[in-house]
């Protein structure tokens, strides 16, 4: 079993964070993972497998597929499956750059990216006759370039501001502040739901947890009040644990002991 991590290349940053390869074999539907802000486009040549949020949301899979944030606890549905697959990690907002308003954002869902993007059956075709993940890489970098050269960048700008925003919540602000009466608040709300997918202030407190438990990814600590940022206080952060992972904070970080664990939760890495 093993999950390894590759970069994309700089013309494709404002949309690929980086591209993960997972080959895991999965035994127990058991474990619980935490909401996250995070979108993907995966093509997959193991088995295909569903997930199921405890607001009883069904997230099929697809052989090719595209899924957005998730603001709830999710858990797989089938107990046993291989998962062999290329994860293309998409930055904030290249959802909305990919695909614009053309179709609804898939929070809490999924999208059989056959559907949306051009000859994506033949590249899974093509990665999976490849002998080497190097290849593999150098075929979606290829694939990627070629899609995005007609991208319209005139939204780029906003988005980047918006993004440049959102990052500035560290400090504690409100949602008010952090706009500086450059727009009104119902419109950065409407554009941001439009870009995002979800709310800002649920959008900020997924993203606030998903920073800390990407530490606890990094430094399995038991010590966890030390890592504890933008949250009120220690009542406050179990309580949004809780919320958006579904278990204590200690619980976690026992659950990331576990080198199974932590590789199923490579999103953190």
């Amino acid at each position: 079993m093993f999950t390894e991590f590759y970069s994309a290349p700089e013309i494709l940053s404002p949309i690929i964070r980086r591209y993960n390869i997972q080959e895991l074999d999965v035994n127990s539907n058991e474990i619980i993972f935490p909401a996250l802000t995070q979108n993907f486009i995966i093509f997959q040549y193991g088995d295909i497998y569903d997930i199921k949020t405890r607001d009883s949301n069904i997230i099929k899979g697809y052989r090719v597929m595209v899924n957005g944030c998730i603001t709830s606890p999710f858990r797989f549905i089938q107990n046993k499956f291989k998962i062999r697959c290329i994860v293309v990690e998409l930055q904030p907002a290249a959802f909305y750059r990919l695909f614009g308003t053309t179709i609804k954002h898939p929070v809490n869902s999924s999208y059989d990216v056959q559907k949306l993007l051009p000859d994506s059956s033949d590249i899974l075709n093509a990665l999976i006759e490849l002998s080497t993940h190097e290849k593999r890489i150098k075929l979606l970098n290829d694939y990627f370039r070629n899609l995005l050269k007609d991208h319209d960048q005139s939204n780029d700008n906003n988005i980047g501001h918006m993004m440049h925003l959102i990052n500035e919540f560290d400090k504690g602000m409100t949602i008010e502040e952090l706009i500086d009466n450059k727009l009104s608040t119902r419109h950065f709300r409407r554009l941001f739901k439009r870009v995002f997918g979800i709310a800002p202030k649920l959008y900020i407190r997924i993203l606030r947890l998903e920073r800390v438990l990407s530490d606890f990814h990094h430094d399995i600590d038991l010590d966890y009040l030390s890592k504890i940022y933008c949250f009120s206080d220690q009542s406050h952060f179990i309580r949004e644990c809780r919320k958006f992972t579904g278990r204590t904070p200690r619980q976690i970080l026992k659950d990331f002991q576990d080198i199974h664990n932590r590789n199923l939760h490579n999103n953190l890495a």
